[in-house]
């Protein structure tokens, strides 16, 4: 929920904002095994909490819409992946990166994240 237009286009693409996201990627990608695992230490990080049963869905519904969309567009993910300053992790997978970055770009972006702080 917003009151403008120009918060969530802010949120969503603003250099540093999609940097914070992929970076959290990355640390969720190196830090968990599993996309469960992943989900939960997302929403501890995030919101101080598990994810409820529709916002797991959402968000899993959300991580299978990006994997497709960036398994055959591996330029795309290169791209996303070199958004803003902090070199990318080379051992992870570019594709894999870009997908969890919507994911954790979206989080971030949400009013369990603003409103906390």
């Amino acid at each position: 929920r917003t009151n403008t237009p120009l918060q969530s286009l802010a949120l969503f693409n603003e250099p540093q904002r999609v940097e914070a996201a992929r970076k959290l990627a990355e640390r969720l990608l190196k830090e968990q095994k599993g996309d469960d695992a992943r989900l939960d230490l997302l929403f501890t990080l995030v919101a101080s909490r598990k994810p409820s049963k529709a916002e797991r869905v959402a968000c899993e519904k959300l991580l299978q819409s990006q994997r497709a969309r960036f398994a055959d567009k591996g330029e795309e993910a290169e791209a996303l992946c070199k958004v803003g300053n902090a070199p990318r992790d080379p051992g992870l997978d570019p594709k894999e990166v870009a997908a969890w970055t919507q994911v954790t770009g979206t989080a971030l972006a949400s009013d369990m994240a603003i409103l906390l702080y």
